[in-house]
């Protein structure tokens, strides 16, 4: 297992700047040694960068740095370049950035870090404004760094300071590959530099049941399977998941929460990010950020609906299933509010309709409907109607009890204020996370019938373009990139994908070698394909 985070702590800041030291002073014999007579390598512009540690097993085995330009301190490539004919013609009012520092344990280079370095390094740069990037680069690195996007602005020459040959060199950002960016989702992005990254290799675990939790996580890169035991040292899986899938987010409320199950890499590099329950209600004391991650969920939550009612006839199969259980703080609250009774069959509430309260299930149980399309039945502590009170006050389903029901009514602004308590936002963030989770779930027959094809096109093309990386970037997998790797990749079963790639290989577009791995062909014929075999039966 591979962690990468941000270095903000003195011990993670003091392992970067010792691991520079070793790699440029000791191992390289670049720079000045008596410029460094404590071991550590940092400068003025650390105080003014996005720097990234890596680990295993406690060791530091990768670092490297983003840098702001200000005004009245500049940019590390200053000391060797004259960048300011860039700053004077730039067109873009973020920040100026600098790419540099990179340093690692080459005895860990084959565990794809590097690539995930530089992955995590300029989506963070992104969601801090990035528009255009400088580097000065050891000239033997050149090529890779032109594949990444940068081109060269100047003459090779002699830095004295490095005691090396180097180019300068520039990208804006729509020059740089999508190889340098992570896909990363509205709900998350408030949560930016809390993040850590998790790289695991195949077989290995994420988390075990039982364990105690104390983080979640998203899946970035690659997919598991989840493992419930069975007996005495037997276990069995219950899911895949693929790329997106939330894993753990019970481990954010509650205290000493155990792990329901075992979650397990089927490939390696499979890569995630990962936030501390810490982190999470840290961020979570700033109201404003509260009610923003609470309406990006329910934003996303109206998405799925409107691909729940184009698929009525896969999601009318409906699985009742518990309410998360609810802050005693919470509850007790809950109790002082208006009661109101329903007959079994009266409508709560009507889809297309104003509404501006949300409510809580006492008593009985309701269901909920979208276009006539039963989506969910919901019971005691169960809440609805908070898409409506917390979003554009428009009822997104209609909700109906199916026995007598009893449910406690929550006005629009006891709710808002209800949201500035932490432990409450935890419990929405929850309800929010099962609803997105159960859709999906809805989805997933759907999603295998109509998505397939273009999930797959999307991973041979990013499989093809990390090829071109493969001397600098090395993953150290052996595992044969064949039918079984993408389906894994993708967090689907053989079946699912075998007539998607055999309409590819058909067409020419892909090809199988001698070990049955794929290759792209026609990368350009591969990106505009579109399948024509029935996949609707």
């Amino acid at each position: 297992m591979i962690e990468i985070r941000v270095a903000k702590s003195k011990e993670d800041l003091e392992a970067v700047y010792k691991l520079r030291h070793d790699t440029y002073v000791k191992r390289d014999g670049k720079f000045n040694p008596e410029d460094f007579p404590d071991g550590m390598m940092s400068d003025k512009f650390d105080a003014h960068s996005i720097i990234l540690i890596a680990i295993k097993d406690d060791i530091p085995i990768g670092t490297i740095r983003c840098t702001e330009d200000i005004p009245e301190i500049g940019l590390p490539i200053d000391r060797h370049y004259d960048i300011n004919k860039i700053r004077e013609t730039r067109k873009y009012n973020k920040p100026l950035y600098c790419v540099g520092m990179l340093a690692e344990d080459v005895r860990y280079k084959s565990l794809g870090m590097l690539k995930n370095l530089f992955g995590f390094l300029f989506t963070l740069a992104n969601q801090r404004g990035l528009r255009d990037a400088v580097a000065i680069v050891n000239s033997s690195q050149e090529s890779i760094m032109n594949k990444l996007g940068l081109k060269r602005i100047g003459k090779e020459f002699w830095s004295d300071e490095i005691k090396n040959y180097v180019v300068p060199m520039y990208a804006a950002k729509e020059m740089l590959s999508d190889f340098l960016y992570e896909k990363t989702s509205l709900e998350f992005a408030m949560f930016g530099e809390s993040f850590r990254r998790i790289v695991l290799n195949k077989n290995e675990n994420l988390c075990k049941e039982g364990d105690i939790g104390n983080e979640f996580y998203v899946i970035t890169n690659g997919s598991v399977s989840v493992y419930k035991k069975h007996g005495k040292g037997s276990e069995y899986k219950i899911a895949m998941l693929g790329p997106g899938s939330i894993i753990g987010e019970m481990a954010l409320v509650g205290k000493n929460t155990k792990r329901s199950a075992t979650v397990r890499a089927n490939i390696t590099g499979t890569v995630f990010k990962a936030l501390s329950k810490n982190d999470f209600s840290e961020a979570l004391k700033d109201h404003e950020k509260a009610l923003s991650l609470s309406k990006v969920l329910m934003e996303r939550i109206d998405l799925l609906n409107s691909c729940v009612k184009s698929n009525a006839d896969i999601c009318s199969r409906v699985k009742a299933k518990k309410a998360i259980p609810m802050p005693k703080k919470l509850l007790f609250f809950i109790q002082k509010l208006k009661r109101e009774k329903f007959k079994a069959g009266q409508i709560i509430c009507k889809q297309g309709n104003k509404g501006n309260t949300a409510y809580i299930i006492e008593k009985g149980k309701v269901e909920v409907y979208i276009d006539n399309t039963r989506v969910a039945a919901l019971f005691k502590n169960s809440i609805f109607g908070e898409m409506a009170a917390l979003g554009n006050g428009i009822r997104t389903a209609t909700v109906i009890a199916s026995s007598e029901t009893e449910a406690r009514k929550i006005p629009k602004k006891i709710l808002l204020n209800m949201l500035s308590e932490p432990e409450t936002v935890k419990y929405f963030f929850l309800i929010l996370c099962n609803r997105i989770r159960e859709m999906n779930e809805k989805l997933a027959d759907a999603d295998i019938k109509r998505k397939i094809g273009q999930n797959i096109i999307d991973l041979l093309v990013r499989m093809q373009n990390e090829r071109e990386f493969d001397d600098y970037f090395a993953d150290g997998s052996e595992e044969t990139r064949d039918i079984e790797w993408v389906a894994q990749s993708l967090g689907y079963e053989f079946k699912d994908i075998e007539l998607f790639l055999t309409q590819l290989r058909k067409t020419k577009i892909i090809i199988l070698d001698e070990n049955k791995e794929i290759h792209v062909f026609n990368a350009e014929k591969l990106r505009n394909f579109s399948f024509t075999i029935d996949i609707t039966n």
